[in-house]
């Protein structure tokens, strides 16, 4: 059973820093990105519901995945996402070498580029795994590391849609940065939470906003 925080608590962040975990805003503004696309079966069907809700969200794409699947990379820009770069493998950041990490960072960046897309430096490590000197490796070429305030969970076989949702609405606040996936692992509890999200932001007055803007 998968064990994590659905809400990030302050005294984590400061484990990592110089990580973005949350905008600093008392506007109802929330940031809602998507992790390990993009994959035919699954992000498609995100980008038809954001579209029914006028709604652009950052998508941190695994590079393997966007090199098998390359017509779902162009779908997520043709329809105004955000792309960012969540490495090439989906490695944990402890269990590799650092050089090993940064070349898999570079292939993600390269096969973007490749597919007609310049990236724009957004960096989310996968699984939130990495070492400070990482961190500070990757900040100094440039790159903004993203985390999360609010991780839905949908990846959790040990969980369902209600609990999920309990979760998320207890923890949104001005600023959230939330994760959901559009992975086949987590395709059943994404498609079940993800619109009740949606409506119960829109419902509170939050609006959705793309991560570039924080930059």
């Amino acid at each position: 059973m998968a064990v994590f925080l659905h809400h990030t608590p302050k005294w984590m962040r400061k484990v990592y820093p110089g990580c973005i975990w949350q905008v600093d805003t008392d506007n109802k503004d929330i940031y809602l990105t998507f992790d390990d696309g993009p994959i035919p079966e699954v992000t498609p069907w995100v980008v038809d519901l954001l579209e029914k809700y006028h709604i652009k969200a950052t998508f941190f794409l695994v590079g393997d995945n966007v090199r098998k699947h390359p017509e779902v990379f162009r779908l997520l820009i043709d329809n105004g996402h955000l792309v960012a770069n969540h490495t090439f493998h989906h490695k944990n950041g402890f269990q590799l070498t650092d050089e090993e990490y940064y070349k898999d960072i570079q292939l993600c960046k390269e096969e973007m580029v490749k597919n007609g897309y310049d990236d724009n430096l957004l960096f989310r490590p996968p699984h939130g795994r990495i070492k400070p000197r990482q961190i500070k490796e990757i900040s100094s070429k440039g790159y903004d590391l993203v985390l999360w305030s609010l991780l839905s969970g949908d990846f959790s076989p040990s969980l369902n849609s209600d609990v999920i949702l309990k979760k998320l609405k207890k923890h949104l606040q001005p600023g959230t940065i939330a994760v959901f996936h559009d992975s086949l692992k987590a395709e059943a509890l994404m498609k079940s939470t993800l619109e009740p999200f949606i409506k119960y932001c829109i419902s509170e007055g939050f609006q959705f906003k793309l991560l570039k803007s924080v930059r």
